[in-house]
């Protein structure tokens, strides 16, 4: 029995301990690297030094840290901006470069934020940057132009330095360079002299005194005419003329500037100074002062620079003579709450997830269709669009139609290429839209070279398309971000190519009319004709190995009217595809706050019912407006979608595409699609607002919370799912779809934020 009891409590101990294992075994394999990942603090090193006016030193973030994962580095001066600048500021290591011009020295506080694993942490560093040198730049004389005979006066010298504020001691050496024999003058190595008439002529005579300031090994001059009156001449205590400068001629928003008021006179008169604002005095005000100098104190909190226009009037009494002088005030910083764009801000959604902030070695700012095409040849780019690109412009104008013309309407530029491409062929656009078309019936199928069905001309029109394709594309490549600034920069007639690259970024651009010229004929599946289709998007986002594409208030729309051409019956001459398509497996894409317009077939993802996969190819679709747009906002194919805060809209008296006065549906519903539809509006005069078109095997599941549904038809073809079919990785705060569309109405589209460099 003992024995017996003895093998019961053995068999127990091993249950127990499997029992554990298994737990333990459980527990290791249901962890991910992610739960092993932790920030624990963040050094700078060197957390204090010292550098030249001028010079520069690398500080490095120290991050301890556990995991795998890559931090993400945000660099900034809090204090001192002024006297240094940054370079690599989103990096482990940034360049702390001086621009002391003062005659101090002066401390830089330099912070960086770190992000990793969820958590953020801060360090910071002082920098102290040391006084600039000191140059003698000038020297001016001031004092009376006329006196009488055997009057004296009083010269002064004054001294101008590189270092504004800088007063070092000066030697001065004083003479009579001509007219010596009609005055003298006393001994002075200071700035200021004595000069001293004995004008004996009966005529008055001119007197020339010359002043060498001494500093440091250099040397300036400046001469003075003193007219002496003969004896017997009255000099009349007058004010002729005055002049004004700046100390410094351009100021920070809140900086302050000496101003100096140099009067021209006869005599020794009583000069009372009068200073105003004459213009931008909203920008800046002025210290009350009635003599020679005043101080002008910045206060613009505008963020764009402003002009200062101060006057100053000389008076001795009787006369009164003015002058102007204009100082520069500075943009003020934007307010950073949530209005602002800025290249160093973090992708939303599922954008952000894993997103590594690129360090930009390649900045410009472009206006021209050549000048983009060079920008964008480099990884690590960040471009700002100054103003409006035409993409078919290759420097001898726009090939395009005008915005709101038909789309066959095209310019001279185009007759011209065409002939070229085609070596005379068609010498205009129009002639070969009428003879593509005339050999196109309503069989024909361009779709690929080789079908049984081409037509004629099918070798010649993907020549003319590719040939197109080469002028209007941009193809981005991994770590570019590009911005507009301003609320009118963009592109017109291009589609941009976003294909097996990572840490893309568009923002604050205007996409118009992404024009393909050259559609070709495309029967649909049933054999049934479908005219003449085009190939280019606003944006295309493809490839397996996309990843972290931030698509952020944009603006994305069309102007053209299409024309109908003869192809045996009347069809379509389709030059639009999509605003922004995508297809492959991206790992991480957002497109938020922009303005779709008036388009038909918006965003399609996913090509067809078989390309793609629903755990790798996640989407954000957050705080957009669909304005008039008929279809696909988004039409989901195996992906998760978090559609976020959108607003829908469809106006009543607009005609899209093919005639079309009304929405077919929202989202799209379609095989392998987990949508998660959050608070968004969707506004009538659309048909649907989810719809789905798939069999009971290939249903798509979606779960909407909090929306507010103006639209009346519903569908069951698609499954209806009582919680969100995945897990969002983000942190986020949704709003109620009603002050969603309130939000989206103030916020979403191109030129609505500032741009802050």
């Amino acid at each position: 029995m003992k024995k017996n009891s003895q093998k019961r409590k053995f068999g127990t101990i091993l249950l127990s301990l499997a029992a554990l294992f298994a737990v333990l075994f459980s527990t290791a394999a249901c962890k991910t690297d992610s739960d092993d990942d932790e920030l624990n603090s963040v050094t700078i090193n060197p957390s204090e030094a010292t550098i030249n006016a001028n010079g520069q030193i690398s500080l490095y973030a120290d991050v301890d840290r556990k995991g795998s994962g890559t931090p993400v580095y945000k660099w900034e001066i809090t204090s001192g901006d002024d006297y240094a600048t940054l370079e690599n500021a989103t990096s482990a290591t940034c360049v702390v470069t001086g621009k002391n011009t003062t005659a101090s020295a002066q401390r830089v506080t330099v912070k960086c934020t770190v992000t990793f694993a969820s958590t953020t942490k801060e360090a910071e560093a002082t920098v102290t940057v040391s006084t600039a040198k000191v140059e003698l730049e000038s020297v001016s004389i001031a004092g009376s132009a006329e006196i009488e005979s055997t009057a004296n006066t009083e010269l002064t010298a004054t001294p101008a330095f590189t270092i504004k504020g800088a007063s070092p001691t000066v030697t001065y050496t004083w003479t009579i360079s001509a007219g010596r024999e009609y005055a003298e003058l006393s001994e002075s190595t200071t700035g200021t002299i004595k000069l001293t008439a004995n004008n004996t002529t009966t005529e008055a005579q001119t007197v020339t005194v010359k002043v060498t300031a001494a500093y440091d090994g250099t040397t300036k001059e400046a001469t003075k005419t003193v007219k002496i009156l003969a004896r017997g001449q009255v000099v009349e205590n007058k004010v002729t003329s005055v002049s004004v400068s700046a100390e410094k001629s351009s100021i920070a928003c809140d900086g302050s500037t000496t101003l100096t008021a140099t009067p021209v006179y006869s005599g020794n008169p009583e000069i009372t100074y009068t200073w105003t604002i004459s213009s931008g005095s909203e920008y800046a005000e002025l210290s009350e002062s009635t003599t020679g100098t005043a101080t002008l104190t910045a206060k613009n909190t505008t963020t764009a620079e402003q002009t200062v226009k101060v006057k100053v009037s000389a008076s001795d009494g009787t006369n009164s003579v003015e002058s102007t002088c204009e100082v520069t005030v500075g943009a003020a910083a934007a307010v950073e709450t949530g209005n602002v764009i800025k290249a160093s801000d973090t992708p939303l959604g599922f954008a952000g997830v894993n997103y590594a902030m690129p360090t930009f070695t390649n900045v410009v700012t472009v206006k021209t269709r050549n000048e983009l095409m060079k920008a964008i040849n480099n990884e690590n780019s960040l471009i700002y669009i100054d103003g409006m690109i035409d993409m078919s412009d290759e420097g001898n104008g726009s090939k395009l139609p005008a915005e709101g013309a038909s789309n066959i309407a095209v310019s001279s530029v185009m007759d011209s290429w065409i002939a070229s491409k085609t070596s005379n062929a068609y010498k205009t656009y129009a002639a070969w839209v009428e003879a593509y078309a005339a050999v196109c019936e309503k069989s024909t199928d361009d779709k690929e070279v080789g079908n049984s069905g081409n037509s004629s001309l099918c070798k010649m029109v993907w020549t003319l398309n590719n040939a197109w394709k080469s002028v209007i594309q941009l193809k981005l490549n991994s770590n570019t971000t590009i911005i507009g600034l301003g609320n009118n920069s963009g592109i017109r007639g291009g589609t941009i190519s976003i294909n097996g690259i990572k840490n893309v970024v568009i923002r604050n651009l205007t996409l118009v009319d992404a024009i393909d010229m050259f559609p070709h004929h495309e029967v649909k599946s049933k054999g049934e004709s479908d005219g003449f289709n085009a190939q280019f998007d606003c944006i295309t986002i493809q490839g397996s190995n996309t990843a972290n594409i931030w698509i952020d208030h944009c603006t994305m729309k069309d102007t053209l009217v299409m024309q109908h051409v003869q192809s045996g019956t009347k069809e379509k001459w389709q030059n639009y595809d999509g605003l922004c398509d995508i297809k492959g497996d991206g790992k991480g894409i957002t497109v938020s706050n922009c303005h779709m317009y008036h388009h038909d077939k918006t965003m399609l993802v996913g090509s067809d019912d078989n390309e793609g996969d629903n755990t790798v190819r996640k989407l954000s679709i957050i705080n957009n407006h669909f304005d008039t747009c008929v279809q696909r906002l988004p039409m989901a194919r195996n992906s998760q979608f978090h559609v976020l805060n959108n607003w829908y809209t469809f106006g009543k008296t607009q005609s899209v595409g093919d005639g079309k006065t009304k929405g077919d549906y929202c989202i799209g519903a379609r095989k392998g699609a987990l949508i998660y539809s959050e608070a968004n509006y969707f506004d009538s005069n659309m048909q649907y607002s989810i719809r789905g078109n798939e069999k009971t095997a290939s249903m798509a599941k979606v779960y909407d919370t909090g929306s507010v549904d103006k639209n009346t038809k519903k569908t069951d073809e698609y499954t209806a799912v009582d919680s969100a079919p995945f897990t969002v990785p983000y942190s986020y705060e949704p709003m109620t779809a009603e002050n969603a569309k309130t939000y989206v109405a103030a916020n979403a589209g191109a030129g609505v934020w500032t741009v802050v460099k």
